[in-house]
């Protein structure tokens, strides 16, 4: 069961606006709104929605370098406005932005030169006023229009401040104003937009912003740097560039300097990364350095310990002119427990008396990766090794060894590399050239192998060397911690002003400082590549720090541009880098609002309710998609009316939440309601000098009949020379409809004074007093009708029987199963004998009558048979587009003969008949809801709609029973539970279901006590069961 359709046909049928449906024993809920009256718009409604006239203004908004904007009307001819007045356009603020922009006072257009001129509209927001049009003749016209003007937002950079670890931005200003403390900045890479990984930072007034993670510190790497408000709907960014410092700086940091290393370092890192000394741990243990916040250690280093002793004589550092590091060597011990040490070897002398031990061999101290560097030989420490003849058993004796390293004795050592921005470390490694295979000298005696040639008595005295200190290590380590900050930034912010619909201009703020001094213009227009436009010329700026480039496209601005500038100042950056982006081109530009398309009524389906129906309006681009439009203060288009009314009416879009620039965006239609349609048809030759046709004039209330003074018949004479074809002017006949003619009922007048032969269309017009003017409505144009050349009379015999008339004589075909072929929606008629007519033209049905259930004959209207179409074939006359099973009295076909005069073929009784089971449902269907055969117009209509599966079986079938002759023709709960049997499933009950519908029904009317809603929730109930389904599989027709 459908529940929503239920609720719809209940709501329809009881005519309420809203109406809760409770739905089975669970007591489920619907709520269906705006549900009308039941009752289908009548044709006379459905002609006055057709007579109404809408005009919509078509408006182009130029803005002019003074601030200006003029207005101009593109569908309105200048030459035809005597004068236009308007009320002050006020302005209010796009809701999400009342906090952001100011407010502009109302502002009061000027006409002048076929536009409308605007001043003063400076805050971004939409103005909305009622212009008056008076026109040369006297009539006048209002419209509500509405501006827009975009708002023109900017972010600036007071100071940018790149540092070893971190950009820091200060002084920024939003709009010109301070920023506020505690609000969001987004560092974006360029091309990127903002994320939940993107680097950001809380601005203070204070500290600026600091962003010190997820950054690529490269020369020439653009950044955006991103401002979100009015609840992140809006953004604005201006760009930053890495570039090369004019005046890089570096700091050095020894590892091993027990005193300074760790407030030094740290007091550099809290500078570089802008975080404060407790953000920044330092730890010896793991050699490296952590800031807060960043996920890996901003650099690692070496360092050799015993115990809480660093190793390594003394680092510290300076650079050179270059950039490259200098490293100075300061004191160390030659013992592990010394604050400070260095690995050694020490010589023995057998015995070992106490100045006989002393410093040997060669020491190295090797800088980052480079070739080691001799830092001293020993053997230049020991003097004065003898033979000791005096005592101690000739030990040898030294005069004097050094025993310490007080000051190493080498010059400060260079690292030819240069450093990246940001920290690194480079590591010194002091060491042991060689322990065996050396050749020392001391004392004047060689030692080669570690073999003496020194002896005491008979015994050798063999030196022997000990590595220091006893850890057993030949070599430590130590580092040199740099900073190295060697980028600045540069900025620079786009934006496009808009001038024209083609043209405007792209400033880039700050653009001069991309360029050396004494520029030239033509370097800087090749620099910048904007997409898609025709043209673009640099224009003087007096500010000597933007650069404005004037942009010119074929045609009409689009919404957006693509922009890429190019830097290649060797001073900036080593290899060229670009700046560039996305730019909106109506922002800061006044736009008129417009509608999309015209604005027209509409009677669909779905507002095909009685005196209702919908306006359809659709905005442009100046409005955001995803408004919701209404009519005056609705929040829709249904109408009726006197809703609708006359004159100036406003169709509003509304922005709401979650949308940019949220507000009311307004653009007016006039309106005329006319009182009345007139519909000319069934026009005929009558004879070589007149035509007749039928009047019928449709008048929406009685009251406007008496405001008729009376009409006259026009006509439009047709003209041929070779292939062109031209109609004359309109012109009065002497053929007038008198006051006492004006009425409901239709009337047929005839036109003389014409010419044999010609051929002409007619209109009729007719003269209303609207209480201030006479105003003249008119008809539509007729077909067009060709004279006889002359009067004459003949005869003409056919196989039903004899005819004799004028010139429009006809004959009679009675049809029968001998002269005819009759199938489905189709008839061919045999031709009598000696029957002639002019193949060139074809022949027209303009005569319906037919035969109802109770034998009556009825005459159908030209409206129902429209799409009946005839034609000659050899000797045969066909008809197209009948209704299978209709019972056809006669059908008139008039025809042109081969004397080219107009005649009738009278065929009657024809009746086909078809095994199609779509066209044999349809056809009952219209029998059981209407009680009359289909007509052919509405039967056609239907039929393709259902084949080619445009409308479904049971929405069909439910607007068919929605009908009132259907509700109100069957009387009893039987009756009507029997009919929609025989609509829906084209059959007749059975009794099971039959009472079980029946029993249905009249619980659905216990309810809600309306026979009317209750036939129409039983009717929803039963297409949506499973034997219909089954019925349009057959039928080939979607369910």
């Amino acid at each position: 069961m459908n529940k929503k359709r239920v609720a719809l046909a209940l709501a329809a049928a009881l005519g309420v606006n809203t109406l809760m449906v409770t739905v089975g024993q669970v007591g489920e809920q619907i709520t269906v709104a705006h549900a009308q009256s039941s009752r289908l718009m009548t044709d006379q409604e459905e002609a006055r929605r057709k007579a109404i006239g809408i005009k919509q203004l078509d408006t182009t908004a130029t803005n002019l370098a003074n601030g200006n904007v003029e207005v101009t009307f593109n569908n309105v001819k200048t030459s035809d406005i005597k004068s236009v007045t308007s009320t002050a356009f006020e302005h209010k603020k796009f809701t999400e932005r009342e906090s952001i922009d100011g407010q502009n006072s109302a502002v009061t257009p000027t006409w002048a030169n076929g536009k409308l001129t605007f001043s003063g509209i400076k805050e971004a927001g939409i103005y909305t006023g009622t212009i008056t049009i008076e026109y040369n003749g006297g009539a006048k016209e209002s419209y509500t229009l509405s501006l827009t003007k975009k708002a023109t937002d900017t972010i600036e950079l007071g100071k940018v401040d790149v540092t070893a670890g971190a950009i820091k931005i200060t002084g920024v200003k939003f709009n010109g104003q301070a920023l506020k403390d505690g609000e969001t900045l987004y560092l974006v890479e360029k091309g990127g937009s903002v994320t939940s990984t993107t680097p950001k930072a809380t601005y203070t007034a204070t500290d600026g912003a600091v962003f010190n993670s997820g950054i690529n510190f490269k020369e020439g790497q653009v950044y955006e740097v991103v401002y979100k408000y009015a609840n992140d709907l809006h953004e604005v960014s201006t760009q930053l560039m890495l570039v090369k410092d004019a005046t890089p700086v570096f700091a050095g940091f020894g590892s091993n300097d027990n005193a300074n290393f760790e407030a030094n370092l740290k007091s550099q890192v809290v500078a570089d990364y802008g975080v404060a000394d407790a953000d920044v741990t330092l730890d010896t243990t793991a050699a490296n350095v952590v800031v807060s916040g960043i996920s890996s250690p901003i650099v690692e280093f070496k360092q050799t310990y015993s115990g809480a002793n660093p190793a390594g004589a003394i680092l510290s550092a300076s650079f050179n002119t270059d950039s490259t590091l200098k490293v100075n060597l300061g004191t160390a011990g030659l013992d592990a427990a010394a604050a400070n040490y260095v690995p050694h070897l020490e010589l023995g002398y057998g015995a070992t008396p106490a100045n006989a031990t002393g410093l040997v061999g060669i020491y190295t101290i090797k800088v980052g990766s480079d070739a080691p560097v001799v830092y001293f030989d020993a053997s230049d420490k020991v003097s004065g090794v003898s033979q000791d003849t005096t005592g101690n058993n000739g030990n040898l004796k030294v005069d004097s060894i050094s025993t310490s390293v007080a000051t190493l004795d080498v010059s400060a050592l260079d690292y030819t590399k240069s450093f990246e921005h940001g920290y690194s470390s480079v590591p010194v490694t002091f060491g042991i050239q060689s322990i065996n295979g050396s050749e020392v000298t001391f004392g004047g005696n060689t030692f080669d192998g570690w073999s003496g040639a020194i002896t005491h008595g008979t015994n050798p005295v063999k030196p022997t060397l000990t590595e220091k200190p006893a850890v057993g290590v030949s070599s430590v380590t130590a580092s040199i911690i740099v900073s190295a900050d060697k980028l600045d930034a540069s900025t620079i912010s786009a934006e496009f002003v808009k001038t024209s619909d083609s043209t405007g201009e792209l400033i880039l703020k700050n653009g001069q400082s991309l360029f050396p001094a004494n520029f030239n213009p033509n370097d800087v227009v090749s620099k910048l590549s904007v997409s898609g436009a025709s043209k673009v010329g640099l224009v003087a700026d007096g500010s000597k720090t933007d650069l404005r480039f004037a942009v010119e496209y074929n045609g009409t601005l689009p919404t957006t541009i693509d922009w890429t500038f190019t830097v290649d100042n060797k001073d900036l950056v080593s290899t060229s880098s670009t700046f560039g982006g996305k730019l909106e081109t109506s922002k800061g530009a006044v736009e008129t609002v417009n509608f999309k398309d015209t604005v027209t009524t509409s009677n669909s389906n779905t507002n095909n309710i009685q005196n209702q129906f919908a306006l359809v309006a659709a905005f442009g681009n100046s409005v955001p998609t995803g408004a919701t439009v209404g009519f005056e203060s609705q929040s829709n288009l249904r109408v009726t009316f006197a809703d609708l009314g006359t004159g100036n009416k406003t169709i509003n879009a509304t922005v709401g939440a979650g949308s940019k620039y949220q507000g009311t965006y307004a653009a007016g239609i006039w309106v005329t309601q006319q009182p009345f349609t007139i519909l000319a048809k069934d026009a005929k030759s009558v004879s070589n000098t007149s035509a007749s046709l039928v009047v019928d004039a449709n008048f929406f209330t009685t009251d406007d009949i008496s405001k008729v003074t009376g009409g006259v018949v026009q006509y439009s004479e047709k003209t041929t020379s070779g292939s062109t074809t031209t109609w004359s002017d309109w012109k009065d006949s002497s053929t007038k409809v008198e006051k006492s003619e004006v009425k409901e009922d239709a009337i047929t007048k005839t036109v003389t004074g014409l010419t044999g032969g010609k051929t002409y269309k007619f209109r009729v017009v007719y003269d209303y007093n609207n209480g201030t003017t006479t105003e003249k409505v008119y008809s539509n144009e007729t077909a067009e009708v060709t004279l006889p050349t002359s009067s004459s009379s003949s005869t003409i015999t056919g196989s039903g029987g004899t005819t004799t008339g004028t010139s429009t004589g006809s004959t009679t075909i009675n049809v029968t199963t001998s002269n005819s072929t009759l199938t489905g929606t189709s008839a061919s008629v045999t031709l009598p004998s000696g029957f002639r007519y002019d193949s060139g033209k074809n022949p027209v049905a303009v005569t319906f009558k037919y035969k109802d259930k109770d034998g009556k004959i009825v005459t159908e209207t030209k409206e129902q048979y429209s799409n009946v179409t005839a034609r000659f074939n050899g000797n045969n006359v066909e008809l197209n587009g009948l209704v299978p099973g209709k019972d056809y009295n006669e059908i008139t076909v008039d025809y042109t003969d081969n004397n080219g005069r107009t005649r009738s073929i009278i065929l009657r009784n024809i009746q086909t008949s078809t095994t199609v089971e779509s066209d044999k449902y349809l056809a009952n269907v219209y029998e059981v809801v209407f009680g009359r055969p289909a007509d052919e117009a509405g039967y056609h209509f239907h039929l393709d709609n259902l084949k080619n599966k445009k409308v479904s079986l049971r929405d069909f079938l439910l607007n068919m029973l929605n009908e009132k002759e259907f509700v109100e023709k069957y009387k009893s709960t039987e009756e009507k539970i029997e009919a929609l049997y025989n609509a829906i499933v084209n059959r007749t009950s059975d009794e099971a279901g039959k009472k079980f519908w029946v029993d249905e029904y009249k619980k659905v009317l216990a309810v809600y006590g309306s026979e009317t809603t209750a036939l129409k929730a039983i009717a929803d109930r039963m297409v949506n069961e499973n034997e219909l389904k089954e019925l349009a599989d057959k039928m080939g027709v979607q369910w």
